[in-house]
């Protein structure tokens, strides 16, 4: 497996990669803005050609977000996701970004698992920002 930035030729491949795992995936006109505009990054993993998960970023002054991440479902729990928060938090220690956010639903187990054994620690809840009910856990990673 390889990680590498985004590039523009890559929208069909992360629109792939979302349907069927994100409840509200990004549109084609977002995934192309994290191989085009200079606050915004996103980086794959690859393997044999074949786009099988994808990080998506944006930064500004000294934080950064990550808006996405997605591992293919027969990739999933190979240690994927952890190498691609890595290369984020490599990326942004270049840019003198030492700060990063994120959501995840209170319930998603899985990748709440993943960001805190990536470092990441919750510091606030946003009530019913997933539907009623269904709670966004707020996260923070400082390096």
């Amino acid at each position: 497996m390889k990680i590498r930035r985004v590039r523009t030729e890559d929208v069909n491949e992360l629109m792939r990669l979302e349907e069927g795992s994100i409840e509200h995936p990004w549109t084609s006109e977002d995934l192309m803005k994290l191989a085009t505009e200079q606050n915004k990054a996103g980086f794959a993993a690859e393997e044999d050609g074949k786009i099988i998960g994808y990080i998506g970023l944006s930064f500004i002054l000294d934080e950064a977000e990550i808006g996405n991440l997605v591992v293919d479902k027969d990739f999933r729990r190979q240690g994927i996701g952890g190498s691609l928060i890595e290369q984020v938090k490599d990326f942004l220690k270049d840019q003198g970004i030492a700060k990063v956010f994120l959501e995840v639903a209170e319930d998603n187990e899985s990748a709440k698992a993943l960001y805190l054994k990536s470092g990441f620690n919750s510091f606030n809840i946003r009530k019913d920002y997933y539907g009623k009910g269904r709670n966004a856990l707020l996260m923070l990673c400082e390096f």
